[in-house]
């Protein structure tokens, strides 16, 4: 199934990989974003089924990020990205709700199988 996804990532680079993946896969990328903060005014204006981010921004935490927007839509499924496998951040993020935790480098198989079991 299609969905509408929003990208957040400090990584241009990154950023620019998974958009290509997406897209690849059917998807339509709606927003890309490098910061935080503007995750939220991006998440207003496109209102995406999906958000891929990663864990830490300078001046957000993915986690936190993830939980406020579940609480403005539950329906929206949350994918944190990113470069620690730290199994401490991986149990906090699926208790909070995020959907799945990918830990970079990704593949365009790996991500294909995460987004049809959410």
């Amino acid at each position: 199934m299609k969905k509408k996804v929003l990208i957040a990532d400090r990584c241009k680079f990154f950023r620019a990989e998974l958009k290509k993946m997406l897209i690849e896969l059917g998807h339509e990328v709606v927003a890309e974003v490098s910061t935080g903060s503007k995750v939220f005014l991006e998440y207003a204006a496109t209102r995406p089924d999906l958000v891929i981010l990663e864990l830490i921004f300078p001046d957000k935490n993915g986690i936190e990020i993830a939980t406020r927007i579940m609480g403005i839509e539950s329906k929206t499924k949350i994918v944190i990205c990113s470069g620690s496998g730290n199994e401490r951040f991986i149990r906090k993020a699926l208790f909070e709700g995020v959907s799945s935790y990918l830990v970079k480098p990704i593949t365009k198989a790996h991500l294909e199988a995460e987004l049809n079991n959410i």
